[in-house]
């Protein structure tokens, strides 16, 4: 049976690097396409803002995702080398 605190650092040290991953390819994604539209309408201010918004909405929802698949495979594998 696997610790409970071994998994919790390694769900954590695994969320840490999968989230910083994750936010900084999905943000550039977001931030691109926020300010494409945005910028359509009215530049530099309008852009800043809706790639800010883009940029959080999208790499929370990425991270939580990538976050919880990545502790499960994490937690299963510590169980499975003890």
């Amino acid at each position: 049976m696997v610790s409970v605190s071994v998994c919790v650092w390694v769900c954590v040290c695994v969320c840490v690097c999968v989230c910083v991953c994750v936010c900084v390819c999905v943000c550039v994604r977001a931030c691109v396409r926020a300010c494409v539209r945005a910028c359509v309408r009215a530049c530099v201010r309008a852009c800043v803002r809706a790639c800010v918004r883009a940029c959080v909405r999208a790499c929370v929802r990425a991270c939580v995702r990538a976050c919880v698949r990545a502790c499960v495979r994490a937690c299963v594998c510590v169980s499975e080398m003890e």
